[in-house]
């Protein structure tokens, strides 16, 4: 968390891309900072000069001590996803929009996710700890049927769709 005694840094912006979990593209989005501004702001020549945005340094303090606030929430972790949502490795891999063997390398092997399926854990995590995933199970459905699909559920696979779009390829 940044400290209260002193204005908010470089330094203290990537503590909070750490304590947020956050990409470097991720953490400029919830910030609203281009690439150069950043590069700037966490340069080594720059990193421990208070940040002169006072917005920017306000959100950053806001951010720090609200993390739950944060627009990006960190995803949850896969094992633990696959727990709460009581699912096997492939079925999470379906829920997420993935192949099986995504899930496998998030979980047997420490893999990440990528920032849109992280997105989509965290919502997923949401959705199930309120009960509903009988939603998810629907929104899965008007994908997959929207794509030529089946019950994906059932397959256990989206790769239909994605190998036809690659026969059809020039």
């Amino acid at each position: 968390m940044i400290t209260k005694h002193r204005p908010v840094t470089g330094a203290d912006l990537l503590d909070l891309q750490d304590q947020l979990q956050l990409s470097t593209n991720d953490i400029r989005w919830v910030l609203g900072l281009s690439s150069n501004r950043w590069c700037f702001l966490t340069h080594p020549d720059n990193i421990h000069y208070p940040v002169k945005n006072i917005s920017l340094a306000l959100l950053a303090r806001f951010y720090s001590q609200n993390p739950d606030r944060c627009p990006i929430n960190a995803a949850p972790d896969a094992d633990e996803l696959r727990t709460t949502v009581k699912v096997n490795l492939k079925t999470l891999a379906v829920l997420l929009g993935k192949e099986p063997v995504s899930a496998h390398r998030w979980i047997k092997q420490g893999g990440k996710m990528s920032p849109p399926v992280a997105r989509l854990a965290k919502h997923l995590s949401d959705v199930s700890s309120t009960g509903n995933i009988k939603y998810w199970h629907e929104l899965l459905n008007q994908e997959a049927n929207s794509r030529g699909l089946g019950d994906v559920l059932e397959t256990g696979s989206w790769s239909s769709f994605s190998d036809n779009i690659r026969k059809n390829q020039p």
